[in-house]
């Protein structure tokens, strides 16, 4: 993720504040509550994700609604959040990648930080169904 986290460069106050919310991920509290404690804004939270979710021990939220329905239905969803949360930052950085080279779409030329953390949450959640899919 070093390319993305070069083509953002946030100011040092920023960035302070940005391992402020890593630290707090870390240590359990919510992103809502982390980002409201460090002062850093909604804005600035999506723009720098990657730097936030650089960690590996700080994995990408997603619906609880999804996990909980994945885990009734006795599938072991925690046990592959780890590596599939690993995976799906390292294959979204390259497919941003990708997409800003050829310009489109505007959305992830504008804030790529955002479309880097959305294409994480999707392709996670695409590939804990594709498993449980497999499963059955």
């Amino acid at each position: 993720m070093e390319w993305l986290k070069y083509i953002l460069k946030p100011k040092p106050e920023t960035l302070e504040k940005l391992l402020l919310v890593r630290g707090l991920l870390k240590s359990g509290l919510p992103a809502y509550k982390a980002v409201k404690k460090a002062k850093l804004g909604w804005k600035n939270y999506y723009k720098y994700a990657p730097f936030i979710y650089d960690d590996p021990e700080i994995l990408v939220s997603l619906p609880k609604g999804f996990l909980g329905d994945y885990a009734y239905r006795g599938f072991a969803v925690d046990e592959l959040r780890m590596v599939l949360d690993e995976v799906a930052k390292h294959e979204a950085e390259k497919l941003i990648r990708r997409v800003l080279r050829r310009g489109e779409p505007e959305e992830a030329k504008e804030n790529p930080g955002k479309a880097w953390l959305q294409l994480c949450k999707d392709l996670q959640i695409k590939w804990i169904h594709e498993l449980w899919l497999s499963s059955l």
